[in-house]
């Protein structure tokens, strides 16, 4: 299987909490058929920037309750948001985070994507572009 990097749209007050090493699990409903190397926060309105990269330990799926009882205290949601979250899904995905890194200076995916679109969930990072991304400098290195 491919091995690849993605851009993750987050809001801005979950990557702080990433960052600070508060958010230890990154919760999705849904997760990329390829098996992920790094994952780029792609920060929300107002910040529409990406802000830095994750190394992801594991990636855990199971029922909702599964998944709550495993990353409830690290997760950055709290039980009534989490249910909110999950919905009717049988299944959810939380991917443990190894440490999160983040750019001194954000990069502003409109200048170095052609036709970058904000990404609903996730978008596979363009094979050309990986190379251009790990040298920007770091701010921090956490968790």
């Amino acid at each position: 299987m491919i091995v690849r990097d993605i851009v993750l749209a987050i809001k801005p007050k979950y990557a702080k909490k990433i960052y600070s090493g508060e958010k230890q699990f990154e919760l999705r409903r849904k997760l990329p058929h390829s098996l992920i190397n790094h994952v780029y926060l792609y920060e929300s309105r107002p910040i529409k920037k990406i802000t830095g990269y994750l190394t992801l330990k594991r990636v855990l799926s199971g029922s909702p309750d599964k998944v709550w009882r495993i990353c409830a205290s690290t997760c950055g949601l709290d039980k009534s948001a989490f249910e909110l979250y999950c919905g009717a899904r049988q299944v959810i995905y939380a991917l443990e985070i190894s440490y999160a890194t983040k750019f001194a200076e954000p990069l502003d995916p409109y200048t170095v994507f052609p036709r970058f679109v904000p990404p609903q969930n996730f978008i596979y990072l363009p094979t050309p572009l990986v190379d251009k991304l790990p040298h920007l400098p770091l701010k921090e290195s956490l968790l």
